[in-house]
């Protein structure tokens, strides 16, 4: 199952997107050419960099342990 939420600002808007197995379909969820935030669970962080491979240098990969 997934979940999208679309957050406006004063400038424009961003998806927030919430989906057990996202980081496999990263690549067809996002621009990963632009500022990413992805938000994992434990563990996760070092995967997810050997799965992104080229992402934009200010993409902040998050995990909460």
């Amino acid at each position: 199952m997934q979940s999208t939420l679309t957050v406006k600002t004063k400038d424009g808007s961003y998806p927030i997107t919430v989906a057990r197995g996202a980081l496999a379909r990263v690549g067809s969820l996002f621009n990963l050419s632009r500022r990413v935030l992805i938000v994992t669970d434990e563990g996760v962080k070092d995967v997810a960099k050997d799965e992104l491979g080229m992402v934009d240098p200010d993409t902040i990969i998050y995990d909460f342990d």
